[in-house]
């Protein structure tokens, strides 16, 4: 969960991408400006940049390296949420409720799963599906009742 306020440039930007659901302030200004410097986004920028953007805007983003608002932010998909500055982290905080007390091995297997989808060879997917089910069904049967873990 990312709770972004101010600026989200350059490996800021980068960190925020990485995180599973991002909130950001209405004024926060965010941009893959690397190339502004000569380089280019590294520790996976450009790859997640993509997979939420697509391999034009991408480009436009990176090569111009153009700071961008919260409005377009969210139009482009890179932000699931903006509030008001001063209501960020408990946006932040409310999102993750949600999800706190879901089963933790169900939660942890459907992420895999869904990052198996932009990670593995589309003939592989299905079998890591597949797999992934089986692994917390049989937990499921053998316990907890949810996939969890005993004694939590």
């Amino acid at each position: 969960m990312a709770a972004i306020t101010g600026y989200a440039l350059g490996a800021g930007f980068t960190l925020a991408l990485a995180a599973d659901w991002r909130v950001s302030g209405d004024n926060v200004k965010f941009g893959a400006t690397e190339i502004l410097a000569g380089l280019i986004p590294g520790g996976g920028g450009m790859a997640r940049l993509t997979q939420v953007t697509g391999p034009s805007r991408a480009k436009e983003l990176v090569f111009s390296g153009r700071f961008f608002d919260a409005e377009e932010a969210l139009e482009l998909g890179l932000i699931d949420d903006m509030v008001a500055p001063d209501d960020v982290y408990d946006s932040a905080v409310g999102w993750a409720r949600r999800f706190v007390d879901g089963p933790p091995r169900a939660l942890a297997a459907a992420k895999a799963v869904i990052n198996d989808v932009l990670e593995l060879e589309p003939a592989l997917r299905p079998a890591a599906e597949r797999r992934r089910y089986v692994e917390v069904f049989a937990e499921c049967q053998g316990g907890g009742g949810k996939g969890d873990d005993a004694g939590r």
